[in-house]
């Protein structure tokens, strides 16, 4: 097919969202044209994804790889209180990888796309070195009203500390499939699915949904005074605005919303809390809000359909503590031994 051929079979693709929007000029040209709204500032984030190190193609499809690499992504716009509207996806493939894969990744990509009116705006292909897998970058790009941003350097003393949703899911998910479960979610959906517990870890896993709505309404209302999404771990990504604010956290572990699917699988019951709490890759959002806007916070969740927690509480930084403790209801210490991902550390667990 060769490289402009595998360009044009994307941009016929991509036709419905490779225009619109934010979006003057996609697929086609050297760059991409962009017309930016008055008064809003500019969001940008870009994630590399490796094969054998965040995902697994004997138990990842084409498709559910194009949903999750855009998913990942929107869902660091979200965090930030923003909007999507473009992707740039750089894609590197062994020369043999058929045709069909690839237009089944860029399905994946604009079925992700689509429902956050998210626009492809280009990018590139090449081949990858003999011996070498697949490797994805995408660059997200996205609008937020000048000076709204939500930041991981926000948290003070005093405030709560919130996360919607449930944790524990994509962490219960990749544990199926590293032991051999399988499971094939079908088209990208961003509703509620009812399903045995086994399938619905397996859809959080390979099918994750950015709250973009939540980001935003938290944006808009300025509730959150910091703001992360939940890809490394909970208490790895508490740890992030700890570091960013110069502050230490504390978290309540009986008041970390567990997945009700992981507690419903019972092989893995021995490791609900340490999925919970460390296991990653949720994209829910983890905040912090000063404490007379819980209620209006609750209020706010109730509205956007999104169940939202408070888990613990903001405390200053003091030399010889931990940036974040994790404590029973008696306030005795909680130690895990896996905080949550990280890139470089010896002998790191894989993700799928």
């Amino acid at each position: 097919m060769g490289e402009f051929g595998l360009i044009e079979r994307i941009r016929r693709r991509a036709v419905d969202l490779s225009r619109g929007g934010r979006l003057v000029l996609g697929v086609g040209d050297d760059a991409a044209v962009l017309r930016p709204r008055p008064g809003f500032d500019l969001l940008a984030t870009t994630d590399l994804l490796s094969e054998g190190v965040h995902f697994n193609l004997s138990w990842t499809s084409f498709y559910d790889l194009g949903v999750k690499a855009v998913a990942a992504n929107i869902s660091d716009i979200a965090a930030m209180g923003g909007t999507p509207t473009a992707l740039l996806i750089a894609l590197s493939l062994p020369p043999s990888t058929p045709a069909g894969r690839v237009d089944l990744f860029y399905r994946g990509v604009l079925d992700a796309a689509k429902p956050f009116s998210a626009r492809l705006a280009g990018g590139d292909t090449t081949a990858s070195p003999a011996g070498a897998g697949v490797t994805i970058c995408v660059t997200a790009l996205g609008e937020i009203e000048r000076g709204r941003a939500l930041t991981r350097s926000g948290a003070r003393p005093g405030d709560l500390i919130f996360v919607s949703g449930t944790l524990g899911g994509s962490a219960g998910g990749l544990e199926l499939l590293t032991h051999g479960t399988r499971f094939t979610p079908g088209r990208y959906r961003t509703d509620p699915v009812e399903e045995k517990p086994e399938r619905s870890l397996i859809r959080a896993h390979l099918h994750p949904v950015p709250l973009v709505v939540l980001g935003r309404a938290l944006a808009q209302g300025r509730l959150a005074t910091a703001a992360i999404d939940v890809s490394d771990g909970l208490l790895a990504d508490l740890g992030h605005i700890a570091d960013e604010s110069g502050v230490a956290a504390v978290v309540e572990i009986a008041r970390i919303p567990v997945s009700p699917a992981l507690r419903g699988v019972p092989r893995l019951g021995a490791k609900v809390e340490s999925l919970a709490a460390a296991g990653g890759e949720d994209y829910e959002l983890l905040f912090t809000a000063r404490p007379e806007h819980a209620g209006k916070i609750e209020r706010l969740a109730r509205k956007c359909r999104f169940p939202v927690a408070p888990i613990g509480r903001v405390g200053p930084r003091r030399s010889g503590t931990p940036r974040v403790q994790t404590v029973d209801a008696r306030g005795r210490t909680i130690r895990f031994e896996d905080l949550g991902y990280e890139h470089f550390r010896t002998a790191v667990r894989k993700r799928g």
